[in-house]
């Protein structure tokens, strides 16, 4: 459990894995056959937390809880302390972790060691200057997996937000910025 108060805003926000909030995800998932990976604010045990689910065939293969939160998110969610999740799918072995857990090299070099082909990040970087990715992974001293990540397409305040990337042959390449 945690130590300060729960966010009610955030409980209510909040689903569970396989709640009915995702449960078009896993539809569309199961209709074309494909791999989901998706952030979402997870409740369990009266407790929040900054989650990846993924998606295989229309079921939930894996869950992930985001370990390394950012600014204001302990206002809000509870850091988990496992590993990153890696879990085999159709698509192939995926890596999965949130956000501003990318930005710690051991993390993906933990993910990388234990098989993953694919790191699946659903973030929310705001713009802001900081290394590239591959500058980071490469001082992980590991060949990266390749990477995908994605960020909310829309800001109701307006902020430049960083755009979705993708890394190919394990060079990730820098984030686009666009603004939402």
């Amino acid at each position: 459990m945690h130590d300060r108060p729960i966010s009610e805003e955030a409980l209510a926000g909040a689903s569970t894995p396989d709640g009915p909030a995702l449960a078009e995800l896993r539809r569309v998932s199961q209709e074309h056959d494909v791999v989901v990976v998706v952030g979402f604010a997870e409740s369990a045990d009266h407790t929040v937390y900054n989650s990846a689910v993924v998606i295989d065939r229309g079921a939930t293969a894996g869950t992930y809880r985001k370990v390394n939160l950012w600014g204001e998110e302990p206002r809000w969610f509870t850091a988990s302390s496992a590993g990153p999740l890696v879990v085999p799918t159709s698509a192939g072995t995926l890596g999965v972790m949130v956000c501003y857990d990318l930005e710690f090299p051991e993390w993906v070099r933990q993910a990388r060691q234990l098989g993953v082909e694919l790191v699946c990040a659903p973030v929310n970087w705001p713009a802001l200057q900081r290394p590239r990715a591959s500058d980071r992974w490469r001082s992980s001293r590991l060949r990266p997996a390749p990477a995908a990540t994605a960020c909310r397409s829309r800001s109701p305040t307006g902020s430049a937000w960083s755009g979705a990337w993708t890394g190919s042959a394990g060079r990730p390449s820098s984030a686009p910025t666009a603004t939402c």
